[in-house]
């Protein structure tokens, strides 16, 4: 006759699968919000690029180059702050990002076209990354835990 577990053991059992489950899910959602942060440093490369094409072809045209650096520098800082706050940083960059598409639509509707497999793709993993974001648990701020709770000897 085989040996049987006792049904604590196989609570163990179910438990630590549940566990390993929920560590592989965290890690694809960790793993998504890093697709999204290389999203805004693509786009942040591809907004220099831009600017540097300008300058080298077109150096009279100083709002233009004005313009790709400091969307460059908007996406490189989000960039750095997905690091602190994905949720947030995602989100602006999905606003920005949307926006710049839909502006460049209302000044010139050919644009709506051009490219339109990257921007495609380029949404596709913010969006991802943020709904990834959203199920990773918050970071605890030293000054989060309840101070009252703790034993204070005077």
């Amino acid at each position: 006759m085989p040996n049987r577990r006792s049904p604590e053991e196989i609570k163990r059992s179910f438990a630590m699968a549940k566990k390993m489950a929920q560590r592989a899910k965290k890690k694809e959602d960790e793993v998504s919000v890093k697709y999204a942060k290389n999203a805004l440093l693509v786009l942040a490369i591809i907004q220099a690029l831009i600017a540097a094409y300008y300058v080298s072809n077109f150096p009279w045209m100083i709002l233009e180059i004005t313009i790709e650096l400091g969307i460059a520098g908007i996406f490189l800082g989000l960039f750095f702050y997905a690091k602190k706050d994905p949720v947030a940083a995602i989100t602006v960059a999905l606003i920005v990002y949307g926006g710049i598409i839909l502006l460049l639509a209302v000044i010139d509707p050919s644009t709506i076209f051009g490219a339109i497999i990257l921007k495609g793709i380029i949404i596709a993993i913010l969006v991802t990354g943020l709904n990834a974001a959203k199920k990773l648990p918050k970071p605890k701020s030293e000054l989060s835990e309840d101070l009252l709770d703790n034993d204070l000897e005077f």
